[in-house]
Parts: C-alpha cells; sequence; structure tokens
C-alpha cells in the first residue's frame, strides 16, 4: 500500500500498592489511560503519532522528580474528579522527511542523545517538547545532526500578568530555548565516536538565528553575542567487541583547564561509564547484562542567569537524579518466548544543588544527601499483539525522601516501600484510511 494512515486505539490499567512516584509509605496509586496512536507512511514522509488521556486516583499532588520514569507538564484536577484524583493530556508526535543524504525532523517529543540507559547529554525525564532539525549524512561514515528545541522555564512573564487577572494558579512563561548538533563518526564497523554541544537561552530572544548556522561552534558565537547562554558541551564513544558493548560519555558545562586536578577546581562535568553484554541464558532467547555508573558535579545544569538552566518543566535535560548526583545501575533481561524477565538495582544519591560561580566551592555530599536503593523485579507477558499484562514487584529505600536540591530545608522522611503493581495494556484492532 502507497498511502496509509493507520489508527489505533489503546487503554491501559496500572495498580501500585505503595508508589515509587511519591515519598510517602502505603500510597495506592491507580492510574489508567486511554488513547490513539496513529502511523502515517508515504514515500519520503511517516510521522508516528500518540494522543491520549490519563487519570490517577489515590492522592491529588504532583509526583516526585527523584526516580527515573518521565516527568509531567501541566496536570489538572478538573470538574467532576474528586480531591484525590489528578489527570493530564499527552500529545506526542514524530514527523520525518527524507530527502537525498538529508534527513529532517519536527515533532512534540524527546531526541535521545548518547549512549547507555540512563542518559546525561538529552534523556526522556522532562516531557515532550517542541524540536526540529535535520540529519546529513556527509559521507558514509559521518553524519551532522542539527536541532532547535522549545522548553518550559517554569518562569512567570510579568509582562502579561494583567491578561490573566493576576491568577496565580496560571501564567504565561518566559521563553527557553535550546540549540544543540552533533558529529557522529564511525571509525570501525565496531566504534562509534561523537562530539556535541548544546547551548541553552531564554529571555526574547526565543529563537536566536545565529544557532541555527551549521558546523561552526556555539561557544564563540555566544561569546559573541555577549557571553550571556549556557553553553554544553562534551563527547561519547561506544565500542561493540562480539557480544559487549563497552560505552562512556562524558557532559562538560564548564571548565578550567589550568584547574582540572586542583582540589578546589572548576570542573563542572557529567561522566557515564557502562557495559552491555548480550547473553544466552536460554537457548534460541535473547537476554542482556547491563552495568552502568554516572557522576555529576554540583554545579552542571544550573547558570549564572537562571533563565538559561538546562531544565525544561523543572527536570533536567540529561541525567534524571541532575547535578551533585550519583548513580550505580544494574539490569539482568531475559526474554523467554512470549514473556520478558528482568531484574534491576538502582543506587543513587544527591546533595543539594549549589551556585557554582564566585569561586563558591563546596565537598560533595557534605549537608542533606537524599539516598534510594532501589530493587525491581518485573515479568511482562505478550499474550498476544493486542494484550499484554505485565507483573512487578520493587524494594525501596529512600533517605531524606521529599528532599530538594534547590532547598535543603525542608522536611524529609526516611522510609521504605515495598510495592506491587500489576499492569494492563490492550491496543484494539488497527484501522486503516
Amino acid at each position: 500500500m502507497i498511502f496509509c494512515i493507520e489508527i489505533t486505539p489503546y487503554v491501559k490499567y496500572e495498580y501500585s500498592s505503595d508508589s515509587e512516584l511519591f515519598p510517602y509509605t502505603n500510597q495506592s496509586l491507580n492510574y489508567s489511560s486511554f488513547g490513539i496512536d496513529m502511523h502515517y507512511e508515504r514515500n519520503r514522509l511517516s510521522f508516528e503519532s500518540d494522543f491520549s488521556y490519563h487519570l490517577f486516583e489515590g492522592i491529588n499532588e504532583r509526583p516526585n522528580k527523584f526516580n527515573f520514569f518521565q516527568g509531567f507538564g501541566y496536570i489538572e484536577n478538573n470538574p467532576g474528579l474528586s480531591s484525590n484524583q489528578f489527570n493530564y493530556f499527552l500529545t506526542a508526535i514524530d514527523v520525518k522527511y527524507t530527502a537525498n543524504q538529508f534527513n529532517f525532523f519536527s515533532g512534540l517529543s524527546n531526541p535521545i542523545w548518547g549512549p547507555g540507559i540512563n542518559n546525561i547529554i538529552l534523556s526522556d525525564k522532562a516531557p515532550p517538547f517542541f524540536n526540529i532539525g535535520y540529519e546529513w549524512k556527509v559521507t558514509e561514515k559521518l553524519r551532522y545532526t542539527h536541532l532547535y528545541g522549545k522548553l518550559s522555564s517554569q518562569m512567570e512573564d510579568p509582562t502579561y500578568t494583567f491578561i490573566y487577572d493576576n491568577d496565580a494558579s496560571r501564567f504565561a512563561q518566559i521563553p527557553r530555548s535550546i540549540n544543540a548538533h552533533k558529529i557522529d563518526y564511525s571509525i570501525s564497523d565496531d566504534i562509534t565516536f561523537g562530539l556535541f554541544e548544546i547551548i541553552v537561552y531564554g529571555g526574547s530572544r526565543s529563537i536566536e538565528p545565529y544557532y541555527f548556522i551549521p558546523i561552526i561552534p556555539f561557544l564563540p558565537v555566544q561569546t559573541y553575542l555577549g557571553d550571556v547562554d549556557n553553553d554544553l558541551l562534551g563527547s561519547y564513544i561506544d565500542i561493540n567487541i562480539n557480544n559487549v558493548t563497552v560505552y562512556s560519555s562524558i557532559l562538560i558545562d564548564e571548565w578550567t583547564p589550568p584547574d582540572t586536578f586542583k582540589e578546589e577546581h572548576k570542573n563542572w562535568f557529567i561522566y557515564q561509564l557502562g557495559m552491555d553484554i548480550t547473553t544466552n541464558f536460554v537457548r534460541y532467547n535473547s537476554g542482556s547484562i547491563t552495568l552502568e555508573y554516572i557522576f555529576s558535579d554540583n554545579r552542571v545544569y544550573n547558570h549564572k542567569y537562571s533563565i538559561n538552566n538546562f531544565y525544561s518543566y523543572g527536570y533536567p535535560l540529561g541525567f534524571w537524579a541532575g547535578p551533585h548526583a550519583e548513580q550505580i545501575y544494574f539490569k539482568v533481561a531475559q526474554t523467554v518466548g512470549e514473556i520478558e524477565l528482568s531484574a534491576q538495582l538502582s543506587i543513587t544519591k544527591r546533595g543539594e544543588s549549589v551556585y557554582g560561580y564566585d569561586n563558591n566551592f563546596v565537598d560533595r555530599f557534605t549537608s542533606v544527601v537524599e539516598k534510594k536503593e532501589a530493587f525491581y523485579l518485573s515479568v511482562l507477558y505478550n499474550y498476544n499483539k493486542h494484550l499484554s499484562i505485565h507483573l512487578n514487584a520493587s524494594l525501596i529505600d529512600w533517605e531524606n525522601a521529599g528532599f530538594d536540591p534547590f532547598d535543603s530545608t525542608q522536611l524529609t522522611s526516611n522510609l521504605v516501600k515495598e510495592n506491587f503493581q500489576i499492569g494492563v495494556n490492550y491496543r484494539f484492532k488497527e484501522y486503516g484510511l
């Protein structure tokens, strides 16, 4: 078929006995959603989209951010809902067009940059945001990608206060934008190396034309524009040796080379080391073992001018735990027929996010430290192409739950959560147009 739009309605339900999304014990949560997936493809143009409604019952409160689940945008307690319910709508779309050596893209989505499970460059922690750009296949080994995105600053724009009748619950935001570009180079069939640079800027310049010029670095351009924007750069490498993949990435927010090895250094770095091993515990079925470590300096992702912080909707665009954090992550996964089994261990801690300018140096984890040791067991059963059922069990030891890295004076508590979760996902028959 040359032309086709495929529409697939779906419904989901999930029950958690003690949800990890909230820093309280015995917090049960019922989650329901229904939506429509759409797929379109014709010649060089294609798109994937998801339009859905989501309802949570058990509490009316924004979920805690100290987890690797995707964050929430704007939640509501619409008329007709009880005091312990909240809901939100989700729209996500990816549009692609291919023309010779160029792939153009646009959407309301999360571009993922960098290797690994817990990405430190661009991840899916923040809610989807508008992005547009292109990938240029320069040679068989070299690819160049350029991206522009529109972020949510969560900072009120007082210019429009009078329009919204001084309603404190709703407000227009000061614009925040991101431009990013990267080069991917295949050294060989087994080794891929990448360089990237990201610039975040806000205020009246919702679009800065200088940052759309291809190839040239952002750093000298932002200096030329007054040195007011937030420039981040780094690299990553992916090495495949038989059934083992070794990867690493580093993001540099600020760096003063002469002070690199001093005790009071100015290395605002996040780095990631990881390994993924393809296994075959069960014959003719696939499995994997993943081990990953991430370290983030206490000053990264933030900027001298807060409008340029590396956040959207209050969530970091890269590493989900943000600055002043570290994580050890281990996962074993195995497929047996239609059943997918996995076990995960995540040990993560974070401290307060410290303002890093004016030679403000602090020792790591000397103030309040939030720590979460979480163990997960998961079983996913794909009964057929329409119905899937998942069962999860988790044990979470959570120290200083409720901690805010930007406000260490908030009250916290130590708790242990034993969560049992059951979920059902049903996809209806596809309809073609």
